[in-house]
């Protein structure tokens, strides 16, 4: 298991080449939701993997810290029975105020945040999936046991 997710990642086992990049362990996930929603388009875009199915540009204010609304703005996010992903990876552990994996209520829809580290790249996996209010549970579950599991192992 170990070395699958070493591969995956771009690492190597010791006394071996290199053979994939990061970016693998982004296609594996975007693989996953294909599995879970067949009908689903994949873009690439700027290095972050965007996966949706049923999904349209919502006018959302987030409240601020103070209890106030932020001014709308435009967010992409499923209609009902609809799903989106995306998948990116960023320098160094996330540095965000919110405890991750959270998940978050949009009220339109709700959105599962993880942001699993490796030391050995020196960089986190942003994973932002967002669902109508049916969370499709299994795919959430097999998410979460990639990265959740699988970057916290490496060897650091």
């Amino acid at each position: 298991m170990i070395r699958m997710i070493m591969l995956a990642v771009g690492l190597s086992m010791p006394g071996t080449a290199p053979v994939r990049e990061p970016a693998d362990l982004s296609v594996q996930a975007a693989n996953l939701v294909k599995k879970h929603f067949p009908d689903a388009t994949v873009a690439n875009e700027d290095g972050a993997i965007t996966v949706e199915f049923k999904c349209r540009d919502f006018q959302v204010h987030h409240p601020r810290l103070d209890g106030t609304y932020q001014d709308a703005f435009e967010e992409r996010g499923p209609q009902p029975g609809g799903f989106y992903c995306r998948i990116e990876w960023q320098p160094g552990k996330y540095g965000g105020m919110a405890v991750l994996p959270q998940e978050f209520n949009r009220q339109y829809f709700k959105a599962f945040v993880m942001a699993p580290y490796s030391a050995t790249l020196d960089k986190h996996l942003r994973v932002e999936m967002k669902y109508s209010k049916t969370r499709p549970a299994e795919l959430v579950r097999e998410i979460d046991q990639l990265f959740g599991e699988g970057i916290d192992k490496l060897p650091k």
